[in-house]
């Protein structure tokens, strides 16, 4: 594309993360822009030394404009260049084509007619020329012989030639005007893979803190667990394996013919559901007297009374002692014996 329709300049952002780097040019260069910067479109060019980019500027409807032209024309567009910026960059350089563009090392890039070539003759006089102007025009400019000899570049054709340089010009279409399909569904795609990491990784800590609550769940239960078996059988000093020393003491009770502690806890169990208010606050067996010890809470003395009466009525031998009252909870001792009768 034609310089005329473009703005160049060198923007100094020497700390700047790539991710935040268009953000950080429009902001620099509002107040170099003519025209808002809301209209215009950024190509940022490659970094160069000590954080400075080459930044190329166009008004947006501009480049929608020669877009739609393309396509509805059935042209594909890969990528948009502006013909100064394809001039070498390691030096001041004169370039002609259907108007005359040149390009310099200090970050410099323009396009004029050749009509306007006496106005910009003495700032143009140290450039160095690569093709010589077709026209016959006073003070037209010709190739310098030194560099058309010295590096054998065929300039006889100034679209061939600018076209062998894309490798050093800035792509404009980015950002919003950015042609690459692929880049796009690329793009697209990996918001999908973001997501899918994002919900990859929800699973894990979900699944990784529900490991945690029921392990440290198990852990309370064994806790607990082991009080009350230490309690029933305390004479097990040494406890290795909960579940088969508990077995063990079942077979045992079944061998000898006496009342199993699990069915002790069951028979004690099934009467205290029946009334809602109640809680066990402990248990204790006595193997040799046939004697279960309970201490019991609730929220009504009458409820103490009430299970006293149904473990009575199956006839249980139930001793209670005296009630009392502590942070609002009736308390009870019961001894019941009576069991496998």
């Amino acid at each position: 594309m034609p310089a005329s329709f473009f703005s160049f300049f060198v923007v100094d952002l020497p700390a700047v993360k790539p991710h935040w780097l268009r953000q950080a040019v429009t902001y620099a260069l509002e107040e170099m822009v003519a025209e808002s910067v809301e209209e215009m479109h950024f190509a940022i060019g490659q970094k160069k030394g000590m954080g400075s980019y080459d930044v190329i500027a166009v008004r947006k409807n501009i480049l929608a404009m020669w877009l739609s032209f393309f396509e509805s024309r059935g042209v594909v567009v890969t990528a948009i260049y502006v013909d100064a910026d394809l001039l070498p960059k390691d030096g001041d350089f004169l370039f002609c084509r259907d108007n005359m563009i040149f390009s310099g090392r200090d970050g410099v890039r323009g396009g004029f007619g050749y009509a306007e070539y006496s106005a910009f003759h003495s700032y143009l006089a140290g450039f160095i020329v690569l093709n010589s102007s077709p026209l016959l025009i006073e003070n037209a400019p010709q190739a310098s012989s030194d560099f058309a000899s010295s590096d054998g570049i065929e300039r006889s054709n100034p679209y061939a030639y600018l076209a062998a340089n894309f490798h050093l010009g800035t792509d404009v279409a980015q950002g919003e005007f950015s042609l690459n399909k692929s880049s796009k569904v690329m793009s697209a795609w990996r918001g999908v893979f973001l997501g899918g990491i994002f919900l990859l990784l929800l699973w894990v800590i979900f699944n990784y803190c529900t490991v945690r609550y029921f392990d440290g769940l198990s852990r309370e239960l064994y806790a607990d667990s082991l009080a009350i078996y230490r309690k029933a059988f305390p004479e097990d000093l040494r406890i290795v394996n909960l579940r088969a020393q508990l077995d063990s003491h079942v077979n045992d009770t079944k061998r000898e013919g006496r009342e199993s502690i699990i069915s002790i806890i069951s028979i004690i169990n099934d009467r205290v559901a029946t009334i809602p208010s109640l809680e066990v606050v402990s248990f204790a067996w006595s193997a040799e007297k046939g004697v279960a010890s309970l201490d019991m809470k609730s929220s009504e003395f009458s409820d103490l009374e009430l299970l006293r009466k149904k473990l009575g009525e199956e006839g249980y031998t139930v001793l209670m002692g005296s009630a009392s009252k502590e942070e609002g909870k009736a308390m009870a001792h019961f001894s019941v014996s009576g069991f496998g009768k």
